[in-house]
């Protein structure tokens, strides 16, 4: 079998918040040992990822798939981490070139022209080039203090967002800015892609049955290590509490992939009132919708994570709407008067009980 690493190293794909998910992986790895060899744990991106590869009982056999995982993970970190000023992406946002084209890897630009395609598909509420108002409004990785920024400052950034600050060069693998200080900002994608990246590199060495999360955003292939279902669990808002557990069965087969974005973990409050993290590219504000969490499944990640913030967006009804009409089902939490109603598309996952802790 190739080195894992190795594989992680060359792995390149030409042309992937109120609600914290517990992960399918709480229910499958209940009882099971500490240092299980099926369980890979570790951290990217600024927050954790897990693995589980039932069937995996050799310790050396786990070792190599976490090096490969993680070598897999930083490489992608180095490409379209805003958060590392040395990444690919860092140095595009920060280069003073316009009307000439950048080259960037193959890789990046992948992600950035599916992205652009999602972009059409949602009319603009999702938007890598948002970066410059993301920055604008202190959500970005310059920890600028948080404050609500002026009319007019607002209107200069979103001058820079869409078509008007930057264009792809096809054929090139290359990135043009067309207004100095134009930027991008993956972070509503990037985490998607990983774990479909990580997904690819364990089918790459011949397992069958796996999970992959980063961050709440998973993928599974196969069924669980029970034989059923991999079960995830969405945490819910309940007024006057915290979350309730909802428990789904993720599919064996297509829609594999579930992402959630949320609007209540990350934000700030000025004069009684709270801008959430999740920007409107088409207007340059935080959004303000009454869709509090949108858990969207895709037959990728990738596709699931930027889809989930775009519903954020154009709130419940037009993210429904959009759903249906884009062939993902999804799971909308949305605030009401009496506290919160879910709502769900004809072919998201029913409901589940929770499943009973392991017997001692």
């Amino acid at each position: 079998m190739k080195r894992l690493a190795e594989i992680a190293a060359v792995s390149v794909i030409g042309i992937a918040a109120i609600v914290w998910m517990n992960l399918p992986s709480d229910a499958e790895v209940a009882g099971r040992p500490v240092g299980d060899p099926s369980v890979l744990l570790g951290e990217t991106m600024g927050t954790t990822y897990r693995v589980v590869v039932p069937g995996v009982t050799d310790p050396a056999l786990s070792a190599q798939l976490k090096e490969g995982i993680d070598t897999r993970l930083e490489g992608i970190n180095r490409l379209m981490s805003t958060w590392r000023p040395d990444s690919e992406i860092s140095r595009f946002n920060t280069s003073e070139a316009v009307d000439h084209p950048i080259p960037i890897s193959q890789e990046t630009f992948g992600v950035i022209a599916a992205a652009d395609l999602i972009k059409q598909f949602t009319g603009g509420a999702f938007d890598v080039s948002v970066a410059p108002v993301v920055s604008l409004w202190s959500f970005g990785p310059d920890r600028r203090p948080r404050a609500v920024p002026t009319d007019d400052a607002i209107a200069a950034a979103r001058e820079l967002v869409g078509d008007v600050g930057i264009s792809i060069v096809p054929g090139e693998f290359g990135l043009t800015k067309t207004a100095p200080g134009s930027a991008i900002d993956l972070s509503a994608i990037a985490k998607g892609y990983g774990v479909d990246a990580i997904g690819r590199l364990l089918d790459d060495v011949g397992l069958t049955n796996w999970l992959v999360e980063i961050g709440g955003e998973v993928r599974v292939h196969g069924p669980s290590g029970r034989g059923d279902p991999w079960r995830v669990g969405i945490d819910e808002p309940i007024s006057g509490e915290r979350s309730v557990r909802r428990v789904v069965g993720l599919p064996v087969g297509d829609l594999a992939a579930l992402a959630t974005s949320g609007d209540y973990r990350n934000f700030f409050e000025e004069d009684g009132v709270r801008y959430s993290h999740v920007i409107d590219p088409r207007t340059g504000r935080p959004a303000r919708t009454d869709l509090v969490s949108a858990s969207v499944l895709a037959h990728d990640c990738m596709t699931a994570d930027a889809f989930a913030t775009a519903c954020l967006v154009v709130g419940p009804d037009d993210a429904y709407d959009l759903l249906i009409e884009r062939g993902l089902e999804g799971c909308l939490i949305v605030a009401t008067d009496d506290g919160f109603e879910t709502r769900t598309t004809p072919g998201f996952p029913e409901k589940l009980s929770p499943p009973s802790p392991p017997t001692p």
